[in-house]
């Protein structure tokens, strides 16, 4: 079968499932898909190059795709790009009321760096993946984003059951058989059977299941997919809350000019959506919020199961281990810039609110992939700054900045060092361009050093 041809059995279904509406949505499927990005608000105020959202403000259209790799905001984490039917899930948020939220299945990061700007300066962000790789890529973004309350797990599902009534709001956007990515991924048309759409419906209830005792009561979970199976979506929700009483839906009303398909379960209007890609701007999405039944319970009667957590993935014992600060210009350097919270495990020194100081202890036998904000490492008697440092501007103030023209901000990028035209002679400075950090550089009197990190380099324009 051609990767460009529709499988026979999704059609069929597709047919019996909107009969009035099956050949507007298969034909649109084989057209080009939009291209959206979401500003990060705290490094960008707006998108003069794109066309705003409607149900997302901080999400635009772009006129056409652009290259993505030469543009210095991208790096520096200016903006994500994302799907603009999955931005959607901004208004199924109630952020009053989340102290902790789980993003279960995260990467790479889209609705992670979404929570991370929506939710309150004093909530706490555990962003999860359960494959090692995809959590590097998570972690990647999410370092980008500079958001400090955040800490990036590898765990399984499963693992979060032992944290009894801890979050307030779960995000499970589920792996699925991927039919609202038809548009955009070609190759995932060859990948799609019958048997994958049960297979799916199956490890979603199992990672829905796994999750539900870590939720607090009067707490949210937000389910989504990018299918448009039934079997993943309402008939999934269905035999979640046939299976756990204590799971209630909490509908949630939309602007039907927005072009989202309102889905009634259990006779509950608005209590699921869909987005078709033939009545708005974007790809198939499925969305859902449940509640669990029940008032909060206080925070000492919150119960982390002791046996379940020592199932888990070991986290590194070198977390633990604390030692002083040993280098007093190390201490004058933080001092004279001002950076508070300041946590020291071996040689690396960390930006940890109490909030994520509190919960990196709830969560002591995680598999940490990132925690806060890495501020620098100690190297025998140098100091050297960490690059979250430079891409998170609530802590990275007050520093000495070097601003970069756009061929001097690629050149940056690909990791090269620049000649020194500056009046600085010695020390570290901020790379700039455009306002926004894209990294660290090491003056010395003839040159830039540039400290950028090598994996993330540029390597071809």
């Amino acid at each position: 079968m051609s990767n460009k041809i529709l499988p026979a059995d999704f059609c069929n279904r597709i047919s019996a499932q909107i009969p009035e509406d099956a050949a507007d949505l298969l034909a649109v499927l084989d057209t080009p898909p939009p291209v959206s990005i979401r500003i990060n608000p705290q490094k960008l105020q707006d998108y003069a190059a794109g066309i705003p959202m409607l149900w997302h403000q901080e999400g635009y259209y772009l006129f056409e795709r652009p290259s993505f790799t030469i543009d210095p905001l991208f790096h520096a984490g200016a903006y994500y790009v994302q799907e603009a039917s999955s931005m959607v899930i901004v208004n199924f948020l109630e952020t009053e009321k989340y102290e902790k939220i789980l993003d279960l299945c995260a990467a790479p990061g889209g609705k992670s760096t979404l929570l991370a700007t929506a939710m309150q300066q004093d909530t706490v962000l555990i962003s999860n993946e359960v494959i090692r790789a995809r959590a590097g890529v998570l972690s990647e973004n999410m370092t980008k984003w500079g958001s400090p309350n955040v800490i990036v797990t590898n765990n399984d599902p499963r693992h979060f059951g032992a944290l009894q009534s801890y979050f307030d709001l779960i995000v499970i956007d589920a792996p699925c058989s991927g039919e609202g990515m038809f548009r955009k991924d070609l190759d995932s048309r060859n990948e799609w059977s019958l048997e994958n759409v049960a297979i799916c419906a199956a490890r979603q209830m199992r990672i829905v299941a796994d999750v539900i005792p870590a939720l607090a009561a009067g707490g949210h979970i937000i389910y989504s997919t990018c299918t448009f199976s039934a079997a993943e979506n309402e008939e999934l929700i269905q035999q979640v809350l046939q299976a756990f009483p204590e799971m209630e839906l909490s509908p949630v009303v939309l602007d039907e000019r927005w072009g989202l398909v309102s889905s009634e379960i259990n006779g509950v209007s608005n209590s699921a959506y869909r987005c078709y890609p033939h009545k708005l701007k974007g790809e198939g999405f499925f969305v859902c919020r449940l509640q669990k039944k029940g008032v909060k319970p206080a925070k000492e009667e919150i119960f982390i199961s002791s046996k379940n957590a020592r199932n888990q993935q070991n986290s590194s014992k070198k977390d633990a281990k604390k030692t002083p600060f040993p280098e007093k210009e190390m201490k004058r350097f933080l001092r004279e810039y001002a950076v508070e919270n300041i946590e020291m495990y071996e040689d690396n020194l960390f930006y940890l609110t109490p909030q994520v100081k509190e919960t990196l202890k709830d969560l002591a036998r995680f598999h940490f992939i990132k925690k806060g904000i890495l501020i620098g490492k100690i190297q025998g008697k140098d100091f050297n700054p960490a690059h979250e440092w430079a891409l998170c501007p609530e802590v990275a103030t007050d520093l000495p900045i070097i601003d970069l023209d756009l061929p001097q901000a690629l050149d940056y990028l690909r990791k090269n060092d620049l000649p020194n035209d500056t009046e600085l002679i010695n020390g570290w400075a901020l790379a700039r361009y455009e306002g926004v950090n894209l990294g660290w550089i090491k003056v010395t009197p003839q040159r830039l050093k540039n400290h950028f990190p090598v994996n993330w380099r540029i390597k071809h324009l």
